[in-house]
């Protein structure tokens, strides 16, 4: 039963541990990402061709 303990609280403390930049010596410095700038449409979108496919039952994947 402590392995099992040990097995699940292990992982979620380093996951933790590895979201604080501060204590995580594996952080990155580099350049951060920029800022989105806001678009302007250029188009407008207009639906020319819709189709039904039915209904998906019964809900099974085969490859």
């Amino acid at each position: 039963m402590r392995r099992v303990l040990v097995a699940l609280l292990l992982p979620a403390l380093l996951a933790g541990c590895s979201s604080f930049d501060s204590i995580n010596p594996f952080a990155s410095s580099g350049p951060k990402m920029a800022e989105l700038q806001p678009i302007q449409a250029t188009a407008n979108a207009r639906v020319v061709w819709k189709d039904d496919v039915g209904k998906g039952d019964p809900y099974t994947f085969v490859p």
